[in-house]
């Protein structure tokens, strides 16, 4: 695969899970397809910090594993990202030019570092 595009697709292509799942809000339930992939996106993130802390806390385990380790999780993590953005109508194209064009304007105005959303 050579595109963000190709990528979306393939996950797509294996996307299991139930796509009407409904929330609440009030009295009121609505459809949101997307609450499992999104969930599953926060699930994965926190393994590849767990992999992490594993690493630090078992001083002396090889780089090279947890190295390997963390790229597995990534890649589930980039997975759920692909279906959460392909749930809320995004390409991964789209977010990653969304993202681009956000930090280039906090890099041009000087606050990269900081804390807040609308910096």
């Amino acid at each position: 695969m050579q595109t963000f595009d190709e990528y979306q697709r393939f996950t797509q292509s294996l996307a299991s899970y139930n796509e009407g799942v409904y929330y609440k809000i009030g009295d009121e339930y609505h459809a949101g397809p997307w609450t499992y992939p999104v969930q599953e996106l926060t699930e994965e993130a926190g393994e590849v910090n767990g992999k992490v802390a594993k690493y630090i806390r078992k001083s002396g385990t090889d780089l090279n594993v947890l190295r390997m380790d963390v790229a597995k999780e990534l890649g589930d993590v980039l997975y759920q990202l692909s279906e959460s953005a392909r749930q809320f109508g995004f390409t991964l194209q789209e977010i990653a030019d969304m993202n681009v064009s956000k930090l280039t304007d906090r890099a041009e105005r000087g606050v990269l570092i900081g804390e807040g959303d609308d910096r």
